[in-house]
């Protein structure tokens, strides 16, 4: 059996001021997900949704779920202008994300202490929060007896081959080239229309969201993003009842 970790990101790693704004956080989320499984049931069940609201959707020119885009009604989002048809569509793209059977973990930094404390350079930040989702990641594949890899969506070209560098890094120390199934780091545009990458970008926000509330750095969550987070309480990486996947940094 072979796992693989879809990692998406919420914030950057440009440090700006005032130091209380909300992009002082960056928040990457990790969702684990056995690679059968995605094309088995999650794929087929993600496309079918997409058919049966979006008369737009095509294989050549597939909808792509984009919190962002659906959040502001942009594109074939606009239909999410009538109240009713968003509610149903909540309704049912909550029910999946429910039922699928996926792990999360998450970790959420605070960029200037973060950078003061350990990064010389700002696009290390990214690095850090990647180091600290891939030791999680490599205790739940050793924990099962599994191997995995991991596929990121693209940062642009420059990113991606510091990306590429730091994880050949990870990948050298003893602890995580036993568990990961491939040397080289998957990275996908977010046009591509992966399912994993789409899960990855529809929870991280409200994940973010979430650990800095409890952290004392945010604002209650929106009515729906609590609908979210209560889904999310069963996939967070856990054991012996209690939870591991989700940290805030430093």
């Amino acid at each position: 059996m072979k796992y693989r970790m879809y990692v998406d990101e919420a914030g950057d790693t440009v440090l700006r001021i005032p130091l209380e704004s909300h992009r002082q956080y960056l928040c990457l989320t990790g969702v684990i997900i056995e690679y059968d499984y995605v094309r088995s049931v999650i794929a087929p069940q993600m496309e079918a949704l997409k058919a049966k609201y979006f008369e737009e959707h095509h294989p050549d020119e597939p909808v792509v779920f984009h919190r962002t885009s659906m959040m502001k009604e942009q594109g074939a989002f606009v239909i999410f202008s009538a109240e009713n048809r968003r509610q149903q569509f909540n309704d049912e793209l909550l029910g999946l994300l429910r039922n699928w059977d996926y792990n999360v973990i998450s970790v959420c930094m605070d960029k200037h202490r973060c950078f003061k404390d350990f990064a010389h350079r700002s696009y290390e930040l990214y690095h850090l929060c990647l180091r600290t989702i891939m030791t999680n990641y490599a205790a739940f594949l050793r924990r099962l007896g599994q191997r995995g890899d991991v596929l990121i969506e693209s940062r642009g070209t420059s990113d991606d081959i510091a990306l590429r560098e730091e994880y050949k890094r990870l990948y050298a120390e003893e602890e995580l080239h036993h568990v990961l199934s491939s040397k080289q780091l998957i990275i996908k545009a977010k046009a591509s229309n992966i399912a994993g990458l789409q899960i990855a970008d529809l929870l991280v926000h409200e994940s973010r969201t979430e650990i800095l509330h409890e952290n004392k750095r945010g604002g209650k969550p929106a009515p729906f993003a609590e609908r979210i987070l209560d889904v999310l309480q069963s996939k967070y990486e856990h054991q012996n009842e209690q939870i591991w996947g989700k940290r805030f940094l430093p």
